[in-house]
């Protein structure tokens, strides 16, 4: 210590001295600095888990045909394997004879509920021919549709009879193969398989020639 001109004693300042290796707070710094690293490598880590799921390329209606060439892949993330269950992944193949059972818009997931095959989801395929003239031409595959026998009572004259109430068309061919000589147009609808007991009524009315089809929407 020295003496100052007014003679206080003046104390020497010390210099700072940087941590050596032996210092915890070092070791804490530097542990606090690799935690803070692989917290965040794993957090981004898991963001960047995706699953590549099937999307629709093209808008489809209930009762259209779905194939693999209507799909696209999208790399999804789920943060719930539940949601993921929800979705068909890339890595399957969607069976022949598949149908969508509801709408799906394009560049949407396609989820499993929205379609099956007639033998997975109960649903039976039912052939009916009518009357061009008895059928609207707005219907079309997806339509949902209400189908009619005319039955003649005693007078001779013309009552309907309901057959199937809103059902999907899932085929109605234009071309040559869906009309035949006397003018009748093809169309074929999907039935829950727990009315398999209405089919009889429906085949026969379309053997007469007595079908009429009126169309929802």
């Amino acid at each position: 210590m020295a003496a100052g001109a007014s003679g206080q004693i003046v104390v020497p300042a010390e210099r700072a001295k940087t941590p050596g290796w032996k210092d915890p707070r070092m070791w804490f710094g530097v542990a606090l600095v690799a935690l803070s690293v692989l917290i965040g490598a794993r957090v981004l880590s898991a963001a960047d888990q995706t699953t590549p799921v099937w999307a629709l390329a093209v808008g489809k209606e209930a009762g259209e045909e779905l194939t693999e060439a209507d799909l696209v892949s999208r790399n999804v993330h789920f943060a719930d394997e539940e949601d993921l269950a929800s979705y068909l992944p890339a890595d399957e193949t969607v069976p022949p004879g598949t149908m969508m059972l509801r709408a799906v818009g394009p560049g949407e997931l396609l989820p499993r509920a929205s379609f099956g095959t007639s033998v997975a989801t109960g649903v039976v395929e039912v052939p009916l021919e009518v009357a061009s003239a008895q059928v609207p031409p707005a219907v079309e595959v997806g339509s949902v549709v209400d189908v009619w026998a005319v039955d003649e009572n005693a007078e001779g004259a013309g009552q309907l009879r309901p057959i199937f109430g809103k059902v999907v068309v899932i085929a109605a061919p234009r071309s040559a193969d869906g009309f035949v000589d006397s003018g009748a147009r093809q169309l074929v609808i999907g039935l829950p398989e727990q009315r398999a007991a209405e089919i009889g009524p429906a085949l026969a009315a379309s053997a007469a020639g007595t079908l009429v089809i009126t169309r929802h929407g």
